[in-house]
């Protein structure tokens, strides 16, 4: 995995380049109460169906009452994915081959 660098928002404006247009760019990706924090997911492919895909992750969303609860909490919930079992994990290729 690459890392791009810190976060700007952690870095004082003074620090920032010197290009104008840069600068206008990086204030644009600013959104409180996390600046540039943010992490993204991106689906390359062909066929598929953006509202089917969409529709599926955003309920994976919590609810805002979720997220007020606490990691300790969450960690009761079902898994509502599947899991593998040893025998089909063992099944599967392994990169190395």
């Amino acid at each position: 995995m690459d890392q791009d660098g810190p976060w700007m928002c952690t870095i004082d404006e003074s620090e920032w380049p010197e290009d104008e247009a840069t600068r206008d760019w990086i204030r644009g990706t600013m959104e409180k109460p996390w600046g540039d924090r943010r992490q993204e997911l991106v689906f390359i492919g062909s066929e598929m169906e953006e509202v089917v895909l969409r529709s599926r992750l955003e309920e994976c969303l919590l609810t805002d009452d979720e997220l007020r609860l606490t990691p300790a909490h969450w960690s009761l919930w079902d898994c509502p994915l599947p899991i593998p079992s040893m025998e089909e994990i063992m099944a599967e290729p392994s990169d190395a081959e």
